[in-house]
């Protein structure tokens, strides 16, 4: 308890597996600078890119259990990697301690605007036909893209052949261009395309429509509740085992953090929206989402690497 009450009392180190200059980057250099801000000790950010963010968890896993070490983390690289990949050897389950939500980053279909369908029922009305070739782009093999468009063609019979690219910006111009009809993207990549009339939103996931694309169906509202797992978001972890007083101060401090005028703006600016979880919410969603993953891989016939 003396420990507990003592909290904060070093240096934090906060783990980003992802390069210097991306969203993931972004939030951890928020929450590190509120760190900074509020306590006496300091607080850094460490990128250590590679492996779809499996360097950074292994990392951060192998530290102290004490608090101090801690991964700014992603959807993808917490579910999809394990699911995805079982012989890293992750578990997103115990082999972390799940403090807090950050945020979560809207997640649209977009198609081209060339495609002719206008609206999500006359996509699948579409594609059901089979009377117009389909390709859908993605950002990799079994990244977000690539598990939300095989679902999408799973629960609705779309018939569509996929184009997989080197990342999400290598994408758009092909969609754009409409080599590719139908891509899933953030808004935050997709909007200066959706600004200048080259793509249009077909569906939003999650369980209610985006305010900022008024009119686009929600996949939950559409009869695909099980697309919201695949609903990006940022969190904080740190090595499992850590005291449960240390880790509810952690989730208590992010809390705050998602309260500061300026954390908010700027994930206003970068189009996320903030989430105050407790705890025990945030470890049940990822429970979820990673068994919805692995019977999603499963289904669709994904060779798990």
């Amino acid at each position: 308890m003396a420990f507990g009450q003592t909290f904060p009392s070093k240096q934090f180190t906060l783990a980003c597996g992802y390069a210097p200059g991306g969203l993931a980057d972004i939030i951890a250099r928020l929450v590190s600078g509120y760190l900074g801000r509020t306590f006496p000790q300091p607080s850094i950010v460490e990128n250590r890119p590679g492996a779809n963010g499996a360097l950074a968890w292994e990392a951060v896993a192998k530290q102290p259990a004490d608090g101090y070490h801690l991964l700014v983390s992603t959807q993808s690289q917490i579910v999809l990697l394990p699911a995805t990949t079982p012989s890293l050897k992750l578990d997103p389950i115990d082999g972390l301690t799940h403090i807090a939500m950050v945020c979560e980053s809207p997640y649209l279909l977009w198609a081209s605007a060339d495609f002719q369908a206008q609206t999500f029922d006359e996509l699948v009305k579409l594609g059901k036909s089979g009377e117009t070739p389909i390709f859908y782009g993605t950002s990799g093999i079994g990244g977000q893209q690539h598990l939300a468009s095989e679902l999408l063609a799973l629960e609705t019979g779309i018939k569509m052949q996929a184009v997989h690219y080197k990342g999400g910006g290598v994408m758009m111009p092909d969609l754009m261009s409409n080599r590719v009809q139908l891509g899933f993207a953030t808004p935050a990549l997709a909007l200066g395309a959706y600004k200048e009339g080259r793509i249009k939103p077909l569906l939003a996931v999650g369980d209610t429509e985006d305010p900022n694309f008024p009119g686009v169906p929600a996949s939950t509202q559409v009869g695909l509740p099980r697309m919201k797992s695949l609903l990006g978001w940022y969190g904080i972890q740190g090595p499992a085992g850590i005291p449960d007083d240390i880790a509810d101060s952690l989730n208590k401090i992010v809390q705050d953090c998602l309260s500061d005028p300026d954390i908010m703006k700027a994930l206003e600016l970068n189009l996320v929206n903030p989430v105050k979880a407790p705890r025990k919410e945030f470890a049940d969603r990822i429970a979820e989402e990673y068994g919805t993953i692995q019977d999603l891989v499963k289904a669709i016939g994904f060779t798990p690497a």
